[in-house]
């Protein structure tokens, strides 16, 4: 798997993955993203006790980055335990080769190093990696647990195992009720696969030149909902048809090409009835 580095606006950097033909954050700022589409609306920061996030897709460590960067300098009174999911074993190598040249590289380390050993733990946090299909390790995490998700794939398009409505019910089990999902993606068979899920689904916010992102919940009355007329009008689209694994196993063609089939009888129903 190669992975070529790019600098973003922000001055940190992002990797392009060829298997997936993506790069692995938005070049408006690697770090950024992290900070301002999952950590800040997460609103993990204002909670104390233990705090438990759960991180789907752990790549370059950002998110928990960002997590534990901003939480050193503003909460004494949490502990962090987070959950990392990560497919790619050899991400630890490509890791090892970023500095941020400021105080950030001391914590960003430490996340290294639970890339690699699976797991570390500090006075103020837990970090554990998990290798795997997120499909099959989301199996094994506890229901009603987590106070957060950052929910951070590659894009629906290129991953879309990751974006099923079966595998957005598996995050809503583990959510707490006052939890919060945060994902980058506003599509609307992405919303609707959510919304099917079982969530309060709402807008993120927009980061650099990426487009809003998207919220969810159980019943955090923080998040305001897009609606009942929102979700009754995509009803009406065949775009918004979302992806389906029932099993959680089925390979990215499959999910693709089922989602196509359901979109053409969509819309040969549709013409059917004009």
């Amino acid at each position: 798997m190669a992975l070529k580095p790019l600098k973003t606006e922000d001055s940190t950097y992002t990797f392009f993955d060829d298997e997936y033909s993506e790069a692995m954050h938005s070049l408006s700022g690697a770090y950024r993203e992290a900070l301002y589409m999952h950590v800040l609306p997460s609103r993990v920061l204002e909670k104390e006790g233990t705090v438990c996030v759960l991180d789907v897709g752990l790549g370059l460590g950002y998110n928990v980055l960002a997590l534990l960067y901003e939480a050193r300098k503003r909460n004494d009174n949490a502990f962090y335990h987070i959950v990392s999911f990560e497919k790619n074993p050899a991400i630890p190598c490509t890791m090892e080769t970023i500095m941020f040249h400021d105080d950030r590289d001391e914590l960003y380390k430490l996340i290294i190093r639970a890339a690699i050993e699976k797991e570390v733990t500090t006075a103020w946090y837990n970090h554990v990696v998990l290798y795997g299909d997120a499909r099959k390790l989301i199996a094994s995490m506890p229901e009603d647990y987590f106070d957060a998700v950052f929910h951070d794939p590659f894009s629906p398009a290129k991953n879309p195992e990751l974006w099923t409505v079966d595998f957005f019910k598996k995050i809503y089990h583990v959510c707490r009720d006052d939890g919060i999902v945060t994902t980058y993606s506003a599509a609307f068979h992405i919303r609707a696969a959510m919304h099917q899920a079982g969530f309060r689904v709402g807008i993120g916010p927009q980061v650099g030149r990426k487009k809003e992102g998207t919220i969810a919940t159980r019943k955090n009355a923080d998040v305001v909902p897009l609606g009942d007329d929102y979700f009754t009008a995509l009803k009406t689209m065949a775009k918004a048809i979302p992806f389906t694994d029932e099993l959680l196993c089925d390979d990215p063609e499959l999910i693709r090409q089922r989602r196509h089939e359901a979109m053409h009888d969509f819309k040969k129903d549709h013409q059917a009835l004009e």
